[in-house]
Parts: structure tokens; sequence; C-alpha cells
């Protein structure tokens, strides 16, 4: 961030020193985050070996804000196996595993899915 508000600065003293007006607007786009809640859709969902089931994740209340990237893991990639960057679930065998999603930005805030197969 340091490294980002220096370029910032040095490309307005350099449009200054040409007599350019410069207009800036530098958001943080964690800004809106600091109460931050996010879904998981679906929460659940029940499949079959073979199936697939792409899971979304957002953050309500983030408008105007650009969409959050994801990473995703599964709890048990033996019985459901997920794309980490997509959220594209494959069911593998019979069994119930908790698919999880949280912010590339900030990995400590995520939400889950239950997921049972074959059952």
């Amino acid at each position: 961030m340091k490294l980002f508000g220096v370029i910032v600065a040095v490309a307005a003293i350099g449009a200054l020193a040409c007599g350019r007006k410069v207009v800036t607007t530098v958001e943080d786009p964690l800004a809106c985050w600091n109460d931050l809640t996010v879904t998981v859709t679906p929460s659940s969902a029940t499949l079959n070996v073979g199936d697939t089931l792409r899971l979304v994740g957002a953050v309500p209340g983030c408008t105007g804000a650009s969409a959050p990237a994801w990473h995703w893991y599964s709890g048990a990639a033996d019985i459901a196996s997920v794309d980490s960057v997509s959220g594209l679930i494959t069911a593998r065998q019979d069994g119930q595993v908790l698919i999880y999603g949280t912010l590339l930005a900030d990995p400590s805030v995520g939400g889950a899915s239950a997921i049972t197969i074959g059952q």
C-alpha cells in the first residue's frame, strides 16, 4: 500500500509541475469491509457422485465495490474436490464435506457450504 501511495504522489507532483490540474481518487477496495459479512451460495447442497456445482461468494453491503477474489478449498478432497479459483465442486464419493471460501485479500474472512454426496 505504501508503494502505491508513493506512485500516486509522484504522478501528482509530476502533473502539477507541468501546470495541469490533478484530480485523484484512490479508493481502498476494502474500505466498505469494516463490518464485513460474506455469504457462500448455496449454503448447502446434495449431489450425486460425478455431479458438479459452482459456489459463489458475495460480500453484501459492498455496493459499488468490485467483486473480491475468492480462494476455495475442500475439507475432504477425497469426497469432493473444488477448483481453488472458480469454486467449481466435483463430487467424488459418498459422504459429507464442507467447502470453504475465503477472501484472497483477507483470508481470515470467509464462509462455507455443507455438501452431501449420494446420501
